[in-house]
């Protein structure tokens, strides 16, 4: 025969630890306003000060400031910053490839696509935008990077099983800082 905890005790316990959860939140949650200390004592019949009203954070007319709005720039890694592109607020973590020596930004332009990017000094771009991420259900910010690179030639092999090297045409440079991209 096992001995079990009757019905009542069950219950007795979990009212328990609910009651204690229910403490600790509370405890945890209540705002406490420091006591200052006495200087003199104070007669028994004066009656204790009136509770001063909360002081607003902004002053009136002034909007206190989100933290929403505030723009985050982009942290490179000579620990320079620019502000981010294409309507981003707050610029995600920049990863600058290491077999690119990092070079200062000269200028910023707009690619055919719409796209603002920033231009560096070696020819590397850079950029932030937004862009929708289905695992999450909603548009993020990313950071992208790119470095020029000599573009490599290809091996086509033909129907006849013979082969042949066809070099790469050279990439299009981005136009001059301050330009837009855009044909006119």
């Amino acid at each position: 025969m096992t001995k079990s905890l009757p019905l009542a005790w069950l219950v007795v316990g979990i009212a328990g630890v609910a009651a204690v959860s229910v403490g600790a939140w509370w405890w945890s949650h209540r705002s406490v306003e420091p006591v200052p200390p006495a200087a003199h004592s104070t007669p028994a019949t004066e009656p204790p000060p009136p509770p001063q009203a909360p002081q607003p954070v902004a002053a009136a007319g002034t909007p206190a400031e989100d933290p929403k709005a505030r723009i985050v720039p982009i942290l490179y890694p000579d620990g320079s910053r620019q502000p981010p592109l294409n309507g981003v607020k707050a610029a995600p973590s920049l990863y600058w490839p290491k077999e690119v020596p990092f070079t200062p930004v000269v200028g910023k332009f707009t690619d055919v696509q719409g796209v603002e990017w920033y231009k560096h000094a070696d020819g590397s771009q850079s950029t932030t935008q937004m862009i929708w991420r289905k695992d999450l259900g909603r548009e993020d910010a990313v950071s992208r990077v790119a470095a020029p690179t000599t573009p490599l030639p290809m091996l086509l092999e033909n129907a006849d099983g013979s082969s042949q090297i066809v070099p790469m045409p050279k990439p299009a440079t981005p136009p001059a800082a301050g330009g837009t991209g855009r044909k006119s």
